[in-house]
């Protein structure tokens, strides 16, 4: 059940305040702790002076040559602790006739059906707030493959005006954002779960209802980089992805290193398939029976 709220509170906090209410009051990384608990996001929607504030100081930190976070300018960090990360993030309309219109999709993910590999729950600060697109899916019954068929329930619309919160569940809830009719922010409570660098993050077609890619986080990244060792390896490579193989805990990513050693250097995956469990995973067991490799996997 997607999980929407339009909560009424009256206390007002600040970042900081907000951090440690969630280390207090939220225990664990689950769906209920965090919603039960969303009224500590809540509350720092309520404070209508200190974003501006923070907006001021970053504008002044690019003049002193401070400013550090060069390459996502629409979103500012606000507080990160062990836990919990605090961030606004601002929504620009988009101008079809603007010659950056492309970058500026892309910056704002608009039109962009994802997931996400973390739990993110959000609420509307500022502005009409930008209309989104929301559909559950499963993630324990997909691979992951590219062109994966995908059960998605049935569409929910909604906008993220002022005060509405929206609960992004980890990899079960895919969202569409659409470009609002005017700027609008958005703060972000996310949990930083040492798990998050271990699961993937998809773009989906919806209307296909399939797989269509990775959406750059870690996970897809590591994938990328070792499809480049295709191309370019050497006796080390060998090594190193055989140790992948053996001893990484993301699953998705032992198969990928293993196809790739089984395009570089078949040989080495012989005692692979003796003397670990890689052979008995069930997407790479039905590609060894067919005979087929890795490629078709690792571009997600």
């Amino acid at each position: 059940m997607l999980l929407i709220s339009d909560l009424d509170e009256t206390r007002s906090i600040d970042p900081e305040e907000c951090l440690a209410l969630a280390n207090e009051y939220i225990r664990e990384n689950s769906v209920d702790a965090i919603w039960e608990n969303s009224w500590i996001l809540r509350a720092l929607a309520n404070n209508r002076t200190f974003l501006l504030e923070r907006y001021h100081e970053r504008l002044k930190s690019y003049w002193s040559g401070d400013e550090k976070d060069k390459f996502q300018p629409q979103s500012l960090e606000l507080a990160r602790g062990n836990q919990f990360y605090i961030r606004s993030n601002i929504w620009m309309p988009l101008d079809a006739a603007s010659r950056t219109l492309e970058f500026e999709q892309k910056l704002f993910a608009y039109n962009i059906p994802h997931d996400h590999n973390f739990q993110l729950l959000t609420v509307g600060y500022y502005g009409p707030g930008y209309p989104t697109e929301i559909y559950e899916y499963d993630s324990d019954c997909v691979t992951g493959e590219i062109g994966e068929k995908v059960d998605l329930s049935d569409k929910v619309d909604t906008i993220l005006t002022p005060g509405r919160m929206i609960f992004y569940r980890q990899n079960k809830d895919i969202h569409i954002q659409h470009t609002p009719p005017e700027m609008s922010v958005s703060l972000n409570l996310s949990v930083a779960d040492t798990n998050t660098d271990l699961l993937p993050q998809y773009i989906f077609d919806v209307d296909e209802h399939a797989i269509v890619g990775g959406a750059g986080d870690l996970h897809s990244n590591r994938l990328f980089l070792l499809d480049l060792f295709r191309t370019i390896n050497d006796a080390n490579t060998v090594e190193i992805l055989s140790d992948f193989v053996r001893h990484f805990d993301c699953t998705r990513t032992r198969v990928t290193a293993f196809q790739v050693l089984q395009d570089i250097e078949p040989d080495a995956c012989i005692p692979l398939l003796a003397k670990t469990d890689i052979g008995s995973i069930p997407y790479l067991s039905k590609q060894l029976a067919r005979g087929n490799t890795a490629r078709e996997y690792s571009r997600f």
